[in-house]
């Protein structure tokens, strides 16, 4: 929250009136996020682990943009990234009401970052702008044929995972598998527009992890209606919601007998 850019034009200006001594750091300004600062720790290259620490401690502003182009998308720091995910983004079990990624929903005993109404128009916004021709990613601009004659459901398909992120279980990697990739670049990525350097291939060198193996987000699963859609409302999940408070831990509740009214979950301390 400190490092959000609306929040932190507010928390200035809503001291802007008192005289700001010279001893207080920027620091002190910022805050200092320091569950994600742990996870620096976990960084494959001291490049990396030396800009996260920066970045989530005192120099965001300087920082970020370094730490985003270099480390946000190396998929040799997966265990900085999955850790940071698991800071910012937890997996949550299941994924309901979305109305435009709807082969989401119905899917009670799988594990997601970002299934919410906010990600699904997300989704449908990256997909209102990809018809324009271009696709631009973190770290490349993609030329595209006119992707609503063009395999649309894929690129649909493409859209949610990116937004939702279903979790992986060996690594944090939000990156479609390569086959995925070749497939759908093969046939709609316009060739006229492309460098000399660039081709499917190679575009899919920066977009998905190497080699068949890796971990990654197969969009099989995703290109129809989950199998549970008329059996996921038999699947309750009592600790999803914030049902208790910032100094609780919520419990499902096992002394609740069958035909029983009684609360599903309990809070405790914690």
């Amino acid at each position: 929250m400190p490092h959000d850019k609306l929040w932190q034009c507010f928390l200035t200006n809503a001291d802007s009136a008192k005289p700001e001594p010279k001893s207080v750091s920027h620091l002190d300004n910022m805050g200092m996020d320091s569950a994600k600062l742990q996870c620096c720790f976990r960084a494959a290259t001291l490049t990396c682990q030396r800009l996260c620490i920066k970045t989530y401690s005192n120099e965001w502003e300087l920082t970020w943009g370094e730490f985003d182009r270099q480390c946000q998308y190396q998929l040799g720091e997966s265990a900085m990234l999955r850790c940071l995910a698991e800071v910012e983004e937890p997996c949550e079990l299941g994924c309901e009401g979305l109305s435009y990624c709807t082969n989401f929903n119905h899917r009670p005993t799988e594990l997601f970052r970002n299934c919410d109404s906010r990600t699904d128009q997300a989704a449908k916004h990256d997909v209102d702008l990809w018809h324009q021709g271009i696709i631009r990613m973190p770290t490349v601009d993609i030329p595209v044929l006119d992707i609503a004659n063009c395999f649309p459901d894929t690129w649909k398909t493409i859209a949610c995972a990116l937004q939702i992120k279903p979790c992986q279980s060996k690594a944090h990697v939000n990156m479609i598998c390569r086959t995925d990739c070749i497939k759908i670049l093969s046939n709609c990525v316009d060739r006229s527009r492309l460098l000399d350097t660039q081709s499917p291939s190679s575009l899919c060198d920066v977009l998905s992890p190497p080699g068949i193996n890796s971990p990654c987000i197969s969009l099989e699963p995703f290109m129809e209606e989950s199998k549970y859609m008329h059996t996921a409302t038999d699947v309750t999940h009592p600790c999803k919601a914030k049902t208790c408070g910032a100094n609780e831990v919520c419990l499902v509740n096992r002394s609740c007998n069958f035909g029983e009214v009684c609360a599903p979950f309990v809070c405790v301390p914690g």
